[in-house]
């Protein structure tokens, strides 16, 4: 049905609870959410649902869920309270566009300066832009 998020094929780290392995068919994802957008990353998977909240599951081993810890097995949110418009998840890292101000906020591995700083991983998102939009001048 609409806003669900199915999920199927290596299931390496265990996204879906107890179905390790090769997932054959698709399965439902997160069955409390509504979702409006998704990105798939390396070993892990960020959406946001329909309200604006950003959630992340899969392997966090360079912070790229945004969180402290372990990998997650279930959909966990992200900066609980903030709205974001947009998401894209990538080899170790995440970045999302922040709805108050359109802020792209980072996350995780910076083996390339990709947070815009210079030390190693973090699970605390990072400031990297915040656009700039000309005036109409009427």
């Amino acid at each position: 049905t609409e806003d669900e998020l199915y999920c199927w094929g290596t299931n390496e780290p265990t996204l879906i609870p107890g179905r390790p392995g090769t997932l054959t068919r698709p399965l439902r994802l997160g069955v409390d959410h509504s979702w409006k957008s998704v990105s798939v990353g390396f070993d892990h998977v960020c959406a946001i649902e329909v309200g604006g909240a950003l959630y992340c599951i899969g392997d966090n081993e360079q912070g790229e869920l945004g969180i402290e810890g372990q990998a997650r097995q279930l959909p966990t949110p992200v900066l609980e309270g903030e709205r974001f418009s947009a998401v894209s998840a990538g080899w170790h890292s995440t970045c999302a566009v922040r709805s108050s101000d359109s802020a792209v906020l980072c996350f995780g591995s910076n083996e390339f300066q990709q947070l815009g700083r210079e030390d190693e991983a973090s699970s605390e998102p990072d400031f990297i832009c915040l656009p700039s939009f000309a005036s109409s001048g009427d």
